[in-house]
């Protein structure tokens, strides 16, 4: 069944909480800063695969991060070359309504 999802910080849904909590911070420290600001990077790392509206009900596919597991290390042509596990995706589904 793969590993388990990595926790909750890796959903586009707590990124954008965790970020609307450190803007509001920052207005309150004289940076004005709105989240619009930040939305091509959001649209960019979490991109929406679509949303479906149905009566009160909205459904939302987004992609997720997924840390990438490191396989190892080798000397590589001026440096070290890490390879990674980049055959996994996740997703967010979310429901609202």
């Amino acid at each position: 069944m793969g590993n388990p999802f990595t926790g909750p910080v890796h959903a586009p849904h707590f990124v954008d909480d965790d970020l609307s909590e450190v803007l509001h911070d920052l207005n309150e420290n004289g940076y004005r800063l709105t989240t619009e600001h930040f939305h091509p990077h959001f649209e960019f790392r979490f991109p929406a695969f679509g949303t479906v509206a149905y009566k009160n009900i909205t459904l939302e596919l987004r992609q997720a991060i997924e840390p990438w597991n490191v396989l190892g290390e080798e000397a590589g042509g001026g440096g070290t070359v890490r390879f990674v596990d980049s055959s996994l995706e996740r997703v967010q589904v979310k429901v609202e309504g």
